[in-house]
């Protein structure tokens, strides 16, 4: 669509103000299976199990159970089925890379201290959305559209005589739309003593979504006996999104494209304590016990907005223009919540292994805090919001390797995330926000099916994994209401999407 207008420049801003909702705050929280090929492969039920490098991300004391020296790497290729924006729809990773020294100290009582670090892919942002919006029509008529949430915000800056944000500038085609009543430039809504807009008779949205969380641990654990092992882990994160996104929409007189940016980075810390143990002294049964301290980051955001519009109306208001506007960068703090997880684990013999887990977070917990002051009163909003839309995340995974010989592995792993998004959430644009997204999206249920296969020679070892994420979701492009004739009032209905993908995993390693 892009491709048909002949774009005049006609104003821009930059101004420094919040641009995070609640949204983003449910999703920096979020994490993806990932790690070493065998950890994927078994699902990465392996917290009670141990005995894995990756395995000190979700329990310390893990670690503990190492009695040589490892080490190894992994890389890995995913891919999301479609392409957007000029973005693949497959992408070639880092995955994980780690070591652990272990340390047998001939005591009586604690017979080794392992120490380790492991550097690994906490998620992949990397997501491409294409899909029309359904719902535009009620009854065989349009009645729907962007544009009527944008010209609630300019009549109110009309009416107020102040800056109402991004969507007011964009869609009235003013850097202060309360000037468009004198100027009878309205932009791309209609005005006839208020601004107003029209139903649209189609409309599309794509997006392209890309970035990581990498984490970095600092390990130390113990074993005590053979039967309790104890561990620690300082995790250190550094994230980094890059989000662009489209949005068309056609009515009976006008057309128009909205395309915004959003990029936000920086870094965060946080604390992980764990343990392992055999209830029974001549049983391989273990339990496993660990807890995660919220992630406090420092992060930085910048985003801007293009509205690019062609007018066929008699208005001749012009037609093929464009308006741009653009926020300055802007730092704050961020923490997602505190995690608790419960696992169990046993061995048959040397030939089978088998491990499930328990964890849980309240993503109603996800917190903003700022670093200037005058900003309180936004945060405080926000952080209501977050509580309002988010909820318990449970988390359950299941996972089991088998030995056919003693140089061939074969794993199997299954996860089920619950959903931390309330059923009702959605996101209302700020009056005076700096932002012209107008989308979010209620994502379901995680299930995730792995896969894999591992060979050892002497003391090195190659290991695979496939792992398929199925997910839905609800899409709504906007947030508009319509009161019909009757007085009842309807509301923009969802669009279903997917966020189905396959990762295909490789790990080297060794120990010595």
């Amino acid at each position: 669509m892009k491709s048909i207008y002949s774009f005049a420049l006609l104003t821009a801003m930059s101004l420094s103000a919040n641009a995070q909702t609640a949204f983003d705050a449910l999703d920096f929280a979020n994490k993806d299976l990932n790690g070493s090929a065998r950890y994927v492969g078994m699902g990465g039920a392996l917290s009670a199990l141990g005995a894995d490098i990756s395995v000190m991300h979700t329990n310390p004391a893990g670690t503990g159970l190492f009695r040589s020296n490892s080490f190894n790497v992994g890389f890995g290729v995913m891919s999301v089925g479609e392409s957007a924006l000029n973005q693949s729809n497959t992408k070639f990773a880092f995955d994980q890379l780690g070591f652990v020294i272990s340390t047998e100290t001939y005591d009586e009582d604690i017979s080794h201290v392992n120490f380790g670090i492991d550097i690994k892919n906490n998620r992949s942002y990397f997501c491409n959305i294409n899909t029309p919006i359904n719902g535009l029509y009620y009854n065989g008529q349009p009645v729907f559209s962007q544009t009527s949430m944008a010209a609630d915000y300019a009549n109110e800056a009309y009416r107020t005589n102040n800056w109402h944000g991004f969507i007011a500038d964009l869609f009235a085609d003013k850097q202060n739309s309360s000037e468009n009543a004198n100027d009878g430039h309205p932009g791309v809504l209609g005005y006839d003593g208020a601004f107003y807009g029209f139903p649209a008779t189609s409309a599309y949205y794509t997006r392209a979504t890309s970035g990581s969380n990498i984490v970095s641990d600092i390990n130390l654990s113990i074993n005590i006996d053979d039967r309790f092992f104890l561990g620690a882990s300082l995790g250190f994160s550094w994230l980094d999104l890059s989000r662009e996104s489209e949005y068309t929409e056609t009515n009976n007189i006008s057309s128009y494209l909205l395309s915004n940016y959003y990029e936000t980075s920086g870094y965060g810390i946080d604390l992980k304590v764990g343990m392992i143990f055999r209830p029974i002294e001549d049983s391989p049964f273990r339990v496993g016990l660990s807890w995660k301290s919220p992630t406090a980051y420092n992060l930085t955001d910048r985003n801007g907005s293009t509205i690019y519009y062609n007018i066929n109306d008699y208005s001749n208001r012009g037609q093929a223009q464009c308006y741009s506007a653009h926020a300055s960068d802007y730092e704050y703090e961020y923490s997602d919540p505190w995690a608790i997880n419960a696992s169990v684990g046993y061995t048959f013999g040397k030939n089978v292994a088998i491990g499930a887990e328990y964890e849980y977070q309240n993503y109603g917990n996800c917190k903003y805090s700022t670093i200037d002051a005058y900003d309180d009163t936004y945060f405080r909003n926000v952080n209501t919001t977050i509580k309002q839309i988010g909820k318990g995340q449970h988390t359950f995974k299941l996972g089991g390797e088998y030995k056919p010989t003693k140089n061939v592995s074969l794993r199997l792993g299954y996860n089920h995330i619950k959903s931390p998004y309330r059923q009702d959430a959605f996101y209302e644009v700020g009056w005076d926000a700096p932002r012209a997204e107008t989308d979010w999206i209620n994502w379901k249920d995680i299930n995730r099916f792995c896969g894999g296969i591992g060979f050892k020679l002497d003391n090195f070892y190659l290991d695979f994994a496939y792992q398929y994420q199925t997910q839905k979701g609800d899409f709504y492009a906007f947030n508009d209401m319509v009161t019909l004739e009757n007085g009842k009032s309807i509301y923009l209905p969802a669009t279903e999407i997917s966020n189905n993908r396959g990762n295909a995993a490789v790990t080297f390693g060794m120990r010595f």
